[in-house]
């Protein structure tokens, strides 16, 4: 993981301090403890960025994981296996994107 992500975000993290818990939990371990995003989501209560009417702010699109910007900004395609392995997991603008969505959709629905 530690190579993988040193080769597509150019950076390295120690493999045993791979571990993020994600904002919302009581006692996180942050991969990142400086992340801006963490202290933001908490302090406007909400469950993830994808509920904020600031989506995808300057903090956010920081830290956003997307194959398709990944692949221009390298300016070749990721193989399949490194995306599997070292992307998806990460790859958040998916993710947050299906939850914006999905929450348009819901209220866009009337009660019968």
């Amino acid at each position: 993981m530690s190579d993988g992500w040193r080769k597509y975000f150019g950076f390295r993290i120690p493999a045993e301090k791979i571990d993020c818990e994600g904002c919302r939990t009581d006692t996180p371990v942050l991969i990142d403890a400086e992340c801006p995003v963490r202290p933001c989501v908490l302090q406007k209560g909400l469950e993830h960025c994808a509920e904020c009417g600031e989506y995808i702010c300057e903090k956010l699109r920081g830290r956003i994981v997307d194959r398709a910007e990944l692949e221009k900004k390298r300016g070749e395609g990721i193989p399949e296996e490194d995306y599997l392995c070292f992307i998806r997991p990460y790859e958040n603008f998916l993710r947050l994107e299906e939850l914006r969505n999905n929450r348009s959709t819901c209220q866009d629905r009337s009660l019968p």
